[in-house]
Formats: C-alpha cells, sequence, structure tokens
C-alpha cells in the first residue's frame, strides 16, 4: 500500500489534486494524508485584522473533513488530515519524511510568474527539500496568453544592461 502526502489549499482549486488521488487509487491501494499549511504570515495578518485566527484552523480542519476527506473515504481511500502552520513546503516535506511517503501531491501554482519571483514557489522549494517524488497536478485552465501582435517585442541587440545578464552555452 503507497502513501501519499497530499498539500491541500483551498476546496475548488484543488478538485484535480483529489481527482489525481482517486486515480491513483484505482491503481493501487493508497493511504492519504491530506495536509492544510497556514503560513505564520496569513495567521500574522488575520490576527492583525484582529481576526481569531484559532477558530480560523478549526474552520479550515472541519471543511477538509466534511469536503476533502469525506470524498476520499466515500470511496474507500483510507484518509486522514491535518492543519499545520509554517511554510507550506518545510511542513510537506518534514511530514512526507516522518511518515516515510512514497509521494507528496500538490496542485500548481494559481498565480501568475511574477508572483514566484517575489515570494518563491511553494512548488519549486518542495522539489528541493522533498525526500520523496512530487507530482504537481495542474490547476485547470489559465488565462489565454496575449496574441502575438500584442506581445512586447524585444530588440535584437540586447541593451547594454542586458549583455550584463546574457549566458552564453558552450558549444560543442
Amino acid at each position: 500500500m503507497k502513501y501519499l502526502v497530499a498539500g491541500i489549499d483551498t476546496m475548488p482549486e484543488d478538485e484535480p489534486v483529489l481527482e489525481c488521488i482517486e486515480r491513483l487509487a484505482e491503481e493501487s491501494p493508497v493511504r492519504v494524508l491530506l495536509v492544510h499549511v497556514v503560513s505564520r504570515a496569513a495567521l500574522w495578518i488575520a490576527a492583525g485584522m484582529q481576526c481569531d485566527t484559532d477558530a480560523y484552523l478549526r474552520d479550515a480542519s472541519s471543511d477538509l473533513e466534511r469536503h476533502a476527506a469525506a470524498r476520499l473515504r466515500t470511496r474507500g481511500i483510507a484518509t486522514t488530515t491535518l492543519i499545520r502552520r509554517g511554510d507550506p513546503a518545510n511542513q510537506l516535506a518534514r511530514l512526507a519524511r516522518r511518515v516515510n511517503a512514497d509521494r507528496i501531491i500538490v496542485g500548481g501554482p494559481h498565480h501568475r510568474a511574477l508572483h514566484d519571483v517575489v515570494h518563491g514557489s511553494v512548488t519549486h522549494r518542495l522539489e528541493h527539500l522533498a525526500t520523496a517524488p512530487v507530482l504537481v497536478v495542474p490547476r485547470g485552465t489559465r488565462p489565454a496568453p496575449e496574441p502575438a501582435d500584442e506581445r512586447p517585442t524585444i530588440p535584437a541587440r540586447p541593451t547594454p544592461a542586458a549583455r550584463s545578464h546574457t549566458v552564453v552555452a558552450p558549444t560543442g
């Protein structure tokens, strides 16, 4: 029996993650640890707005049980849930090591690449921290790219500032 650790963010966006778990369970029996990790920054922001963070964590746990876990259990998949505080990538990698998981499953990013540049990608960091294979499930459709004629043009010759950052691959 395989042990899967699945990072769950919000229910509608994580539908593809649950579908992936169901498909894997059809191939061979699996046990699943569904984990929702709330970053400390999110909790600090909520506390700063005078929100009851303990109530939020209780609600998140209840939602995880009622929706995602119940769905998997009705399909005969042994499922446990867990709510954690901290860095999502670190928490998922640590839990996967602790339970000796065969695979970690997460949803792909649902934001633009600029967000990753500024904040870093959980999936990217997880790939470097985890000892188990990481399966990143696309979260669905993204907005269509800009038409070619509306994209900014790139100069044929790099500007002096751009030349300092240009990497030339070795030949031959």
